[in-house]
């Protein structure tokens, strides 16, 4: 499932139990601008975007995934596979796996 900004922003901040109030005040962001962005009728600065992340305690990388290049060039069918289930993940659970990945790896190295 692909989600656009204002979906990511709405599901961080729900995940976070803030309304948009509370969202406001942490982040210095107007309501209605939170809310616009939230509706996807407004295109927000790099520097409202920042402010939200550090508010949500997220990665901006998290809100604006569908900007960033895919990797298109993975081969490996497993691994693409792998790719696209941690892709519909919240950051949260696909840094858990990532991280599960990197034990699994090191432990293999040693």
């Amino acid at each position: 499932m692909k989600l656009d900004l204002a979906k990511r922003l709405v599901n961080a901040r729900t995940e976070k139990n803030l309304t948009q109030e509370k969202l406001s005040e942490l982040s210095g962001v107007s309501v209605s601008e939170i809310s616009r962005i939230e509706n996807g009728r407004y295109s927000a600065t790099v520097e409202t975007l920042c402010r939200l992340s550090n508010a949500l305690d997220v990665g901006l990388d998290s809100l604006l995934y569908d900007l960033f290049p895919k990797n298109t060039h993975i081969q490996n069918p497993d691994i693409q596979k792998v790719v696209s289930i941690m892709e519909t993940m919240d950051e949260k659970h696909a840094k858990n796996v990532a991280d599960i990945v990197y034990i699994y790896d090191r432990g293999h190295k040693s």
